[in-house]
């Protein structure tokens, strides 16, 4: 993965943010106007809160699972997911919110309760599926992980400890 490759990927994430929080606000005037009541922004403002772990040999943090650049069977697994409307609405922008646990296993993602009700699914990599990982600075902090079945799964990573506990991990392993 190059840097041009992910600033594309928060480009088109970003630009479908704006775009739904917009959507939002035409629909929230109109409702107004219509005197019916507000919409909710649903999966807009979905958000996750602050995560910790008690035990010092786990990192959890926030990360966003980028539907559009992850492949293989991470993929495969997402497919309701994907198909579901707030997904194709996004379309390319679609990021997954979510939690990261990384420990001595492997990596386990958990999606957010609202991407839970239109089907994500969690999923945990073995360290001995993983056969690279690279990290790519910006904001937010991209990684990528790639499996020895051939799929990567790419991570928006918003906890700042996430980056350096996955490549820790994974020199270990």
């Amino acid at each position: 993965m190059d840097r041009r490759s992910w600033r594309r990927a928060v480009f088109a994430h970003r630009a479908s943010t704006l775009a739904g929080w917009l959507g939002w606000l035409v629909a929230s005037v109109a409702a107004l106007l219509a005197g019916d009541v507000l919409p909710t922004p649903g999966l807009l403002a979905s958000r996750n809160p602050p995560v910790s772990s008690s035990d010092p040999n786990i990192v959890v943090g926030s990360s966003s699972l980028v539907l559009s650049k992850t492949t293989g069977w991470p993929d495969q697994r997402q497919q309701d997911a994907r198909s579901s409307f707030p997904a194709r609405w996004r379309g390319a922008g679609t990021w997954v919110s979510g939690e990261l646990r990384v420990d001595d296993r492997g990596l386990l993602w958990s999606p957010s309760p609202p991407w839970r009700g239109v089907g994500a699914k969690e999923f945990l990599l073995a360290w001995s599926e993983v056969t690279g990982v690279e990290i790519v600075d910006g904001r937010p902090e991209a990684c990528v992980i790639r499996v020895q079945t051939g799929g990567e799964v790419w991570f928006a990573l918003h906890a700042p400890d996430l980056g350096p506990a996955i490549t820790g991990r994974r020199a270990a392993a």
